[in-house]
């Protein structure tokens, strides 16, 4: 990582999660927020453009100008993000910048001369995941709101209840995962998408037990054949 390299990455993604003034509102989410607060949240949008495509601008060999954490955080709160195809290239690029002289980065979609550390390329890919997250959740929010759902189906009920209270940076124990898991993964069970790939494995073992529940001695029978390595299908044999 960039990181390990320069010194220049002092502030992290976490940093931002602080504020200067207690009355302000943090950069990026608290980490006890529940699921419902995250999923309204307002992160920094993305720009709708680059900076035509020379990505050389966002790269500066002055140092940072901004230095107080005040100026910091209201830049951060204000300004857009680079669209999500230039953070990946910037990323790419980041090291071999640093190697030539860059020092700073600068906001060049967005036409605003401050010069950052280098650790701002570490929040945009930051607030960008934390935005793909939140988009992957108000999916989850509208499957789960369906008339279907309301009256006659407990699980989905329970489910959108415990997105009021689960925090949606946690990690909690699922059964049938056999070990902690991160809350955000949970969203893709919330949908029509999940019945894929190792997550197959997760409704085997459920069905599993539930099966062991009613006849013990099904363990002598059967055995659950996991899906790690099979693409579309799963079975019990």
């Amino acid at each position: 990582m960039l990181s390990d390299t320069t010194q220049e990455l002092s502030v992290t993604l976490e940093d931002a999660q602080t504020t200067t003034e207690s009355n302000e509102m943090p950069v990026v989410p608290p980490e006890r927020l529940s699921l419902d607060s995250f999923i309204n949240f307002p992160l920094p949008s993305y720009a709708s453009a680059g900076s035509n495509g020379d990505l050389t601008q966002y790269f500066v060999t002055l140092p940072p100008d901004l230095t107080t954490m005040t100026a910091i955080m209201d830049a951060l709160q204000t300004l857009p993000l680079p669209p999500p195809s230039v953070i990946k290239q910037l990323s790419s690029q980041a090291a071999s910048a640093w190697q030539n002289g860059s020092r700073s980065l600068v906001y060049a979609h967005a036409n605003d001369p401050r010069r950052f550390a280098f650790w701002v390329l570490s929040f945009w890919r930051g607030v960008s995941e934390l935005r793909t997250n939140q988009t992957g959740w108000r999916a989850a929010q509208r499957f789960l709101s369906q008339p279907a759902f309301h009256h006659d189906d407990s699980e989905a009920i329970a489910f959108t209840a415990h997105m009021s209270t689960l925090p949606w940076s946690d990690r909690i124990m699922v059964r049938g995962f056999g070990d902690w898991v991160l809350v955000q993964d949970l969203r893709q069970f919330a949908s029509r998408d999940w019945l894929n790939n190792s997550h197959l494995n997760v409704m085997l073992g459920v069905m599993y037990d539930k099966i062991k529940a009613i006849d013990p001695a099904v363990e002598l029978r059967y055995k659950v054949q996991n899906t790690f390595f099979c693409a579309h299908s799963s079975y019990l044999r």
